[in-house]
């Protein structure tokens, strides 16, 4: 989802993004034109979000995450998937946290082979404590050992 350019000055150099989303801004060239790399996207960092939502990355795995019931969970997770891997939730959302529609993929440039961001949204009801298990694999290869797994434990007080 693009959401507009904005344009901002660091030091003496004008600087244009191209806001991706809530969370997500790309660097753009002096000509307001995507710049073809995984660098020139920022992304809200953890700790930074609004009241109403937490964003999570890859780092964030393998912690107790506190979250308010009625928040919005984000889950941002690196993916390729030109290579055919997904990030896919091997354990049932079903609990305290409920999984809003379907991920969605971001490519991080328009390059042939070039990867992107997965985006989980889920809603906290209620309270009590989640498991999320996402596994790293291709969709079709059902005995494969994914190639990464990463858990987060949610706590909806």
């Amino acid at each position: 989802m693009r959401l507009g350019i904005r344009s901002t000055t660091i030091g003496r150099a004008a600087r244009n993004f191209l806001r991706l989303g809530d969370s997500d801004l790309q660097l753009l060239d002096s000509e307001q034109r995507e710049i073809a790399s995984t660098e020139g996207i920022l992304y809200r960092q953890p700790g930074t979000q609004t009241m109403d939502s937490i964003t999570l990355t890859e780092s964030d795995a393998g912690r107790v995450t506190q979250v308010a019931s009625g928040q919005a969970l984000v889950i941002r997770l690196i993916a390729n998937h030109t290579t055919g891997y997904r990030w896919i939730l091997a354990s049932d959302p079903k609990g305290v946290l409920t999984q809003d529609g379907e991920p969605s993929y971001t490519p991080s440039s328009g390059a042939p082979g070039g990867g992107g961001v997965e985006a989980w949204s889920f809603s906290a009801k209620g309270s009590g404590q989640q498991e999320l298990r996402f596994e790293y694999r291709r969709p079709w290869e059902r005995d494969a050992k994914p190639e990464r797994v990463l858990t987060y434990t949610v706590a909806v007080r």
